[in-house]
């Protein structure tokens, strides 16, 4: 079944790259026997394969993408993946400052505890 998979992918993205080189070229007729295959199982896919088959099923439903909505997209992917990773970053930052706040705090009360521990001897 993954070697199905994989092949049905390798087709697509041949089938992109040619349509890239010569856009002119119309796209073969698909037999029926592709029109009734199963959607691929999309979790495993990373972003490039999503954005793939994305645009292969806008062709298939006779919607063309032209280069501007494609550069569009890839651009709102692009600036989607900064904000996450901003995000994350932010969340570590925060996670740093409250160790260190605590770090802080846990070392006042151990000097705190000497001190009173000195006063006490004296």
């Amino acid at each position: 079944m993954e070697l199905l998979e994989l092949e049905m992918r390798a087709r697509a993205i041949k089938s992109l790259l040619n349509v890239e080189k010569d856009p002119d070229v119309d796209k073969p007729e698909t037999d029926q026997a592709e029109v009734d295959k199963p959607e691929p199982d999309h979790s495993e896919m990373d972003k490039a394969e999503k954005e793939t088959l994305e645009i292969k099923k806008a062709e298939e439903n006779d919607k063309v993408l032209t280069e501007a909505e494609i550069e569009k997209r890839k651009k709102e992917s692009e600036e989607k993946e900064m904000m996450r990773k901003a995000a994350e970053e932010e969340k570590k930052l925060q996670k740093a400052r409250q160790a260190l706040m605590s770090s802080e705090a846990k070392k006042r009360e151990e000097e705190e505890a000497l001190e009173r521990k000195h006063a006490e001897i004296r």
